[in-house]
């Protein structure tokens, strides 16, 4: 049975949560089958606030013979087994463990024989992004690509895993162990994060991009858009895009406050002669482990003129 009262008070408390906008698009291009697979779950009410919104996107190693399967497997067994995770589980545990026991699974079909006697070879890149509270937090294994495209320019968030030719050095199912890239950046409203494979990053530019994210406010669209110009600009390779906007971002609630608030330490009292800004500290008057109080004298600044 459902408390209604409880119901309308989840209804308020996630009201001002964090808001998305997504469009993607995916083709095979020139080849013959599209071993791309990209996917995004928009999470809602408690789920938002514990797991946050998740985007994938895995590359086929075109060079295994079960390439669409392992890109296709990653991209749905991660969004499943993440969203199952224990709810007292940061987001980067979550990950790790799912990305592991992901990685075991595509290893252990190579010892699988096919109905041909061929050892199947489930190889895949991966790039994942979790979108919760005020950051997003990126997984990444092999040549795709995650950017923040906002006011203040294109930031590039992973780096390929391969060499000067282009062969990869790290990919899912290649290993018993995998390495992955994890990191954060914070995110503000009208951020766009643009997952992309190498087919189409290696051959649209920046700038192509974001005149096309100005003049196409349609994100699948402009994510069609930015996939036929790679294929424009050369590329054979299958080419896929994913872009999400943030529409908006989380207010903290009270409670939030108070924990981030108590989280903060005040730092060592600085030393004598020490400078801060314009000022050269003389003195301690007063130590607490709530508050310092120097005498300090200001630093004339040298002209250069």
């Amino acid at each position: 049975m459902v408390d209604s009262n409880l119901s309308e008070s989840k209804k308020e408390q996630f009201q001002d949560n964090l808001a998305i906008s997504f469009g993607g698009y995916s083709t095979k291009g020139d080849k013959s089958e599209n071993q791309d697979a990209f996917a995004l779950k928009k999470s809602e009410g408690l789920e938002l606030e514990l797991k946050g919104h998740i985007a994938v996107i895995a590359d086929g190693v075109s060079s295994a013979n079960c390439a669409a399967q392992a890109s296709q497997m990653s991209v749905c067994h991660f969004i499943d087994e993440y969203l199952a995770t224990p709810e007292t589980w940061s987001v980067n545990k979550s990950a790790a463990k799912v990305i592991s026991s992901l990685n075991n699974w595509l290893y252990s079909r190579q010892l699988v024989a096919d109905e041909k006697g061929l050892l199947e070879q489930w190889f895949s890149t991966f790039s994942a992004v979790v979108l919760k509270g005020e950051r997003a937090h990126i997984f990444h294994i092999g040549d795709c690509q995650i950017v923040k495209i906002n006011n203040d320019g294109y930031q590039t968030l992973t780096k390929d895993h391969a060499t000067v030719s282009g062969t990869l050095n790290r990919a899912l199912g290649a290993g018993s162990h995998i390495e992955v890239d994890h990191t954060s950046t914070s995110l503000a409203p009208q951020d766009i994060l643009m997952l992309s494979c190498d087919g189409v990053h290696h051959f649209v530019q920046p700038k192509q991009i974001q005149q096309i994210l100005k003049s196409n406010k349609n994100l699948e669209d402009a994510s069609k858009e930015i996939c036929h110009l790679a294929n424009t600009e050369g590329s054979n390779d299958n080419l896929t895009c994913l872009l999400i906007n943030v529409e908006q971002l989380p207010q903290q609630a009270f409670s939030q406050l108070v924990f981030t608030r108590l989280q903060q330490v005040i730092p060592p009292a600085l030393r004598l002669g020490s400078k801060l800004d314009h000022y050269e500290i003389l003195d301690v008057l007063q130590q607490t482990s709530r508050s310092h109080v120097y005498l300090a004298k200001i630093c004339l600044m040298k002209s250069w003129l």
